[in-house]
């Protein structure tokens, strides 16, 4: 009798310490994972009356009833032009890379004759194109698909295409004499990066930057090959109008809003994820070694939120304030597994940040190099500082968001710079090309625009640079 109730008792104690082994870890679990659901439910609802309608849907539903008419939409002007030029056109190359060819260089008859070649056969594409120059609305009606990752950003990466065709058939009217037209072409690239408008995704803002680099280029090129009279006052207003547009607070929204839904989809097990967790996950085993994510998954949506709607106000300050107040957004470090998902959901918000500083200084910096030119068309001579600039030309001197102080100016032999000093935060008087100032170290640049004398435009070609032992050929002769 006394060894069955020992056993008995034995049974009792191992039943109860079984119990116990898997309630308290289990109970523990519920409790950090409905506390921290808590504190997520919380500042959704801060969100919720701070700033409604910040989740996708309503987000995009917002913006889409604020897009213009079809007919004034200018991203439909994109969408007929790319639909218009032959297959492939808009990645051929005519011309090797400009890029260290300084832009009052004129190209080779080779090379004129293979841009004209290739402008020739986009023509008719090209010429709704270039009406991209008038365009003041755009943007195209979106809806962020049922896993945000997954939505098609295609059309906007396409629009590449054009802003590349555009800046060549700006070139070949400056070779050709034809100033006006070489403007509209470069304001039509600028008409590229308006199109795209307030699109919620940094990698579509990202393109609408570069877009506007290329106008910022092209413009230098075509003040270097010719002397406008007709559409920089429009230009420079648009530059200026570019520099302006809160990139930044756009792109950030709509990665708040896309992290979210990511967040939900992943609590709710509507995508699968790493560590198995999700639709279709295979095995216990993994959906037990994943338990201690999901416990922690509210507390890293937490953490996903509070940062991203930091930067986004952080984006909302004066531009020459931005930059700071980005820098001291809380964000969780490289490898912190608390903030596993918020880590790897987060696209390289410091890249966006500094594209999106140094794109407002480029801008500013060419606007107020075309006010420069606008001053020595009218008076003979170049200003002796953007101050002595008269207001009618210059409004105001712009600010560089890097520094918070003037843009910077100088005068040389045979013509002005006007730059920013870049993200890098060092002032290299207005060089263009990155160079390392020392071997090994970083490289760094400024961003702006270098205007010339007027008997310094339009110079020779440079020397085609053959393979060694291999003879030049004839600049007229027929394009390979």
């Amino acid at each position: 009798m006394r060894r069955f109730l020992r056993r008995k008792w034995l049974l009792r104690f191992a039943l109860v310490g079984l119990l116990g082994a898997v309630v308290l870890p289990v109970g523990t679990w519920l409790y950090v994972r409905e506390s921290a659901r808590s504190r997520l439910a919380k500042v959704i609802r801060q969100l919720d009356e701070s700033d409604p309608g910040w989740t996708k849907d309503d987000l995009c539903a917002a913006r889409n009833k604020q897009l213009p008419p079809e007919d004034r939409n200018s991203f439909r002007l994109i969408r007929v032009s790319l639909k218009a030029f032959p297959p492939g056109y808009t990645n051929i190359d005519p011309v090797r890379d400009l890029t260290d060819r300084p832009s009052n260089c004129q190209l080779r008859p080779d090379e004129l004759a293979a841009v004209k070649k290739f402008l020739s056969a986009g023509e008719p594409a090209l010429a709704v194109a270039r009406r991209l120059a008038e365009g003041t609305e755009g943007g195209r009606s979106m809806t962020m698909a049922a896993v945000p990752t997954n939505t098609d950003l295609a059309e906007v990466q396409d629009a590449r295409g054009v802003v590349w065709v555009l800046q060549w058939d700006a070139l070949a009217a400056a070779h050709a004499g034809r100033p006006a037209d070489a403007v509209r072409s470069a304001r039509a690239v600028l008409g590229v990066a308006r199109a795209i408008g307030d699109e919620p995704f940094i990698v579509s803002q990202l393109i609408r930057s570069a877009a506007a680099a290329v106008a910022c280029r092209t413009t230098e090129r075509v003040l270097g090959l010719c002397e406008p009279k007709e559409g920089l006052a429009e230009l420079q207003a648009e530059l200026t109008q570019e520099a302006d547009f809160p990139r930044l607070t756009h792109a950030l929204r709509g990665e708040r809003a896309a992290s979210h839904e990511m967040f939900r989809l992943l609590d709710s097990g509507g995508v699968a994820a790493i560590g198995g967790v999700g639709a279709g996950s295979p095995g216990l085993l993994n959906r037990l070694s994943s338990l201690p994510l999901r416990a922690r998954l509210p507390d890293d949506h937490v953490c996903s939120l509070k940062m991203m709607t930091g930067l986004i106000e952080a984006s909302r300050r004066p531009f020459d304030e931005q930059r700071a107040a980005f820098s001291a957004v809380p964000r969780p470090e490289d490898g912190d597994r608390r903030y596993f998902f918020t880590l790897l959901l987060t696209l390289p918000v410091e890249k966006t940040i500094d594209s999106g500083l140094r794109i407002r200084g480029e801008l500013l910096a060419v606007a107020a190099g075309v006010a420069c030119e606008r001053y020595r068309q009218r008076n003979g001579r170049w200003p002796e500082s953007l101050d002595a600039i008269p207001k009618d030309i210059l409004p105001a001197v712009p600010t560089d968001p890097l520094t918070g102080k003037p843009i910077s100016y100088r005068r040389l032999a045979d013509g002005v710079i006007v730059y920013s000093i870049g993200p890098d935060g060092q002032d290299d008087g207005g060089r263009f090309t990155e160079e390392a100032d020392k071997p090994g170290g970083p490289k760094t640049r400024d961003f702006g625009i270098r205007l010339w004398d007027p008997d310094r435009r339009r110079q020779s070609p440079p020397p085609r640079l053959e393979p060694e032992g291999e003879p030049a050929p004839d600049d007229d002769a027929d394009m390979p």
